[in-house]
């Protein structure tokens, strides 16, 4: 969005679609999409004290995002009959569990959309991305284009590279971008990384850095069964990053909220405040309770859902036709 400040071997139809505005989400998505279908009740009375105090409120939270109002019309466009659709990538070695009991936190009027990668649960038998050609054609392979509305993505650890290549791919091939990229626990492209660099390390120290990041059940015997189903997932995942770092070419013109947790060992707040650099639009910083995997706590999902709903409000972009208007067409454009 044009924000402006004055002073993410199973059939294809299984997996989470990506971009799609025919994807279907997951049931509590669609309870809250049929809520928002509903009638509203009329209150004339309260409704525009309550709009507005829940608009200050978020602006409180956000003053980076909210431009000042000049002309009206920016916002004005509240709106609240379209959930705004949020993307959601894991870290490393995960599926999608980690967002499942996410839609309570988000509050009103988002959708969290989570993005299954290849080569676990249920898509546990492709072959797993580690690159940034297959990670795009596999994205492409089960997506159509961008919704022409307003959508967001939120990328942990690993994901948060994902969600940096997809925003830069779409905009390369010019498709509508997301209108803010939430990053958490990411290391930027730019800067020193240990868990990415672990890829290519022997079994038992990739065991022991993953134990230091709390990666790692407690008790797991060395070879045993978390050993044998995901360390390999976790370390095709670790060459995924490698390969997204090193292939980070320029800042996304997205806005980026980025989003650190206070006691993470290895992705401090000081390092995650080097992704300012990757973006030419507003970068906000928040530092939350826990360790690089926050994402598990109440507190993120409440932060994305407040973020979601600024965006709704200040995002002035009518729905409308992607210009690229096949997944061939840009898979000629993004899958290179």
């Amino acid at each position: 969005m044009d924000i402006s400040l004055d002073p993410s071997d199973e059939p294809a139809h299984e997996c989470h679609v990506l971009f799609s505005e025919d994807s279907q989400p997951d049931a509590a998505s669609r309870r809250q999409i049929e809520d928002h279908s509903k009638p509203a009740r009329k209150s004339p009375e309260r409704a525009p004290a309550v709009l507005r105090a829940d608009f200050k409120a978020r602006r409180r939270i956000f003053p980076e995002l909210v431009p000042l109002r000049r002309r009206g019309s920016l916002m004005c466009a509240d709106r609240e009959d379209e959930p705004l659709r949020m993307y959601c990538f894991a870290h490393a070695g995960a599926g999608v569990s980690a967002f499942g009991g996410w839609p309570s936190a988000l509050g009103a009027g988002v959708v969290r959309v989570p993005v299954l990668l290849p080569g676990r649960d249920v898509r546990r038998r492709e072959k797993r991305s580690t690159d940034r050609r297959t990670l795009l054609i596999d994205l492409l392979r089960t997506v159509g284009r961008p919704p022409g509305s307003p959508y967001m993505l939120y990328g942990h650890s690993l994901g948060g590279l994902i969600a940096y290549t997809v925003a830069r791919a779409l905009e390369e091939a010019g498709l509508n971008p997301p209108a803010l990229v939430a990053v958490g626990a990411c290391p930027p492209p730019d800067a020193a990384a240990a868990i990415p660099a672990g890829a290519h390390l022997p079994d038992c120290e990739l065991v022991a850095l993953l134990d230091r990041l709390g990666s790692v059940p407690a008790g797991a015997p060395a070879d045993g069964l978390w050993a044998r189903s995901t360390l390999p997932v976790l370390r095709d995942d670790l060459r995924l990053a490698q390969a997204l770092r090193a292939a980070a070419d320029r800042p996304v013109r997205a806005p980026l909220l980025i989003v650190s947790g206070r006691d993470d060992p290895f992705v401090t707040p000081r390092l995650m405040s080097g992704w300012q650099r990757w973006t030419s639009s507003v970068a906000v910083r928040r530092t939350l309770p826990g360790d690089h995997f926050f994402v598990r706590g109440r507190e993120l999902p409440r932060l994305l859902g407040r973020a979601c709903r600024v965006v709704r409000r200040t995002t002035g972009r009518p729905p409308g036709p992607s210009p690229v208007t096949s997944p061939e067409t840009a898979s000629e454009r993004i899958g290179q």
